[in-house]
C-alpha cells in the first residue's frame, strides 16, 4: 500500500509518485497524474496540440527547442545558422540540418529546380493540373498537393 500524505485537515490525500509530463517525482494528489496545470497542458495533453499537422512556425521551434541554435555549416561557411529541413518527415528532428542562410538558400532552390513537379510533404506526383491546387503568395504561384490536404483533414476531424 502506498503512503498518502494530507497537507492539512481539509485537503485531499497526496502520494509520492513520478509526474506524468515532467518526470519528476513529487507529492501528487492521489487521483491527479501531473504535479501542476503547467504539466498537464504539455505536448500530447495541451487541446490545442496538432503533432505533425503543426504549422511551419511551430515544427522549427519544436527543433530549436530539441537541438538548440544551428551552430554549423556542413560545407564550413560562416555567418548566420539556420535549421534547413531535409525531404522527409517534418515532424521528425532528424531530417533538419545546420546550414548557413545562404547554403540553406541554395539548398531549397536546388531541391525547387530539380523536383518542381513533386510534392515536399509526401512525395506525390504532380505533373497533371488534377493532383494539386494552385495558390498566390506574394506574387508567387504555389502548388498545395491535393493528396496531403485530404490526408491532413482526414486526421483533423477524425
Amino acid at each position: 500500500m502506498r503512503e498518502h500524505r494530507y497537507l492539512d485537515s481539509n485537503s485531499n490525500p497526496y502520494e509520492f509518485k513520478a509526474c506524468e509530463g515532467c518526470g519528476e517525482k513529487s507529492w501528487i494528489q492521489v487521483r491527479r497524474r501531473f504535479c501542476s496545470r503547467t504539466c498537464s497542458r504539455r505536448r500530447e495533453n495541451n487541446p490545442a496540440w496538432k503533432g505533425n499537422d503543426a504549422g511551419y512556425m511551430a515544427l522549427h521551434g519544436r527543433v530549436y527547442r530539441k537541438l538548440g541554435p544551428a551552430r554549423t555549416c556542413p560545407w564550413g561557411h560562416k555567418g548566420p545558422y539556420e535549421w534547413a529541413h531535409r525531404l522527409g518527415d517534418q515532424g521528425d528532428n532528424d531530417e533538419y540540418v545546420s546550414m548557413c542562410l545562404f547554403c540553406h538558400r541554395s539548398f531549397d532552390a536546388a531541391i525547387d529546380k530539380c523536383l518542381p513537379r513533386i510534392c515536399r510533404q509526401g512525395l506525390h506526383d504532380l505533373s497533371s493540373n488534377k493532383d494539386y491546387y494552385v495558390r498566390f503568395r506574394e506574387g508567387r504561384e504555389t502548388r498545395q498537393c491535393k493528396q496531403c490536404a485530404k490526408d491532413r483533414a482526414k486526421r483533423r476531424y477524425l
